[in-house]
């Protein structure tokens, strides 16, 4: 629910605490949703990078206990792919995904959500459409958790494609209740842009570009601003495809950044050289910021624990930035670490 809320902050120090109390206690079995609740809170800021090294750990706590959550992981690594445009990627973990489902259970809001835009991805708009739309309705007492909540977007955005007023008024009328008892900038900035597009009035959705930029949720925020520039028109929908290309480079989502840019030369225009670009995937530029901070503590010898304890995560977070750091920088030990840390701190 803190997630819901946008209260970020609050979350990681509860997820944090959570993780903490169910090592010392031996109830690794409620690790993994730790994990993947995570992972959607990077994935929502644009920490990419480190939204997947959250589901890679959900994945390998989920080999050790019992647990069907697995297909909840898999779909955050698809939705990591595809903002990097490795489409491939995508449906290799949704295939991965639906072979651990047994039935209802966690998480399965966003594999299907992810599966829609694999399929979308994929050049198949009306099956994406189509199941998109199922989801939307079969999760219908969940709206307004984390994953769909942010899924109204899409729905939308597929809805306006398709001219289905009446799809678009009934998300209105749900984010409408949802934003009535939330303080959360996302929740009602979506709201505001439903209503908009359900009502035709241009100054909400305007209001809704806002809203949306004044929240944690940087992805969110991007989706609205370029949803919003596809009914405003003008020089007012170049600022905000601009705006959300800002935010899409900004968390290496190099699959928005082209498809933002193909909008703006439609309307005669090109982003241009800007932003930083996609993380290469090794070098000292290939980490992320977390990667980076994890990096700088265990070359100043602390142990993983320690790490953990410093930064607020789990043992299992610690080891798996690790193991990633020692892959990008191409080392296998501490030591390398601890003197290349050394190098790159001497200039």
């Amino acid at each position: 629910m803190l997630l819901t809320e946008d209260r970020f902050d609050e979350m990681d120090r509860v997820c944090a605490d959570g993780e903490r109390r169910c090592t010392t206690t031996g109830s690794v079995n409620v690790l993994p949703f730790y994990h993947g609740a995570r992972a959607l809170r990077l994935l929502a800021a644009g920490a990419l990078g480190d939204a997947a090294a959250n589901a890679e750990i959900m994945l390998d706590l989920l080999s050790d206990v019992q647990g069907d959550w697995a297909a909840h992981a898999h779909g955050l690594l698809a939705r990591v792919a595809l903002h990097r445009g490795d489409v491939a990627g995508a449906r290799h973990q949704i295939d991965l995904g639906a072979a651990t489902i047994r039935g209802p259970g966690y998480g399965l809001d966003c594999f299907h959500w992810t599966s829609a835009l694999t399929l979308e991805a994929e050049g198949d708009p009306d099956a994406a459409r189509r199941l998109l739309f199922e989801t939307w309705d079969q999760f219908a007492p969940f709206r307004l958790y984390p994953t769909l909540s942010p899924a109204a977007i899409d729905v939308l955005r597929m809805a306006l494609g398709a001219g289905d007023r009446e799809r678009i008024a009934e998300v209105a009328a749900v984010l409408e209740v949802g934003a009535a008892g939330s303080s959360a900038a996302s929740v009602h900035g979506t709201a505001q842009l439903a209503k908009g597009l359900a009502t035709g009035d241009l100054e909400l959705v305007r209001q809704a570009v806002a809203t949306c930029a004044g929240g944690p949720r940087s992805l969110t925020a991007a989706q609205v601003a370029e949803l919003a520039a596809d009914v405003v028109g003008g020089g007012e929908a170049i600022t905000h495809l601009r705006h959300a290309a800002s935010a899409y480079e900004a968390a290496g989502a190099a699959h928005d950044v082209a498809r933002v840019a193909a909008a703006l030369r439609q309307r005669g225009t090109r982003l241009g050289a800007r932003g930083r670009r996609q993380r290469p995937g090794v070098g000292w530029d290939s980490l992320t910021p977390s990667e980076l901070h994890v990096s700088e503590l265990a070359a100043e010898g602390m142990t993983t624990r320690a790490v953990a304890d410093r930064l607020f995560v789990s043992v299992n977070t610690v080891e798996t930035h690790l193991r990633h750091i020692y892959r990008k920088l191409e080392i296998r030990s501490r030591a390398e670490l601890a003197t290349l840390v050394g190098r790159r701190r001497e200039g």
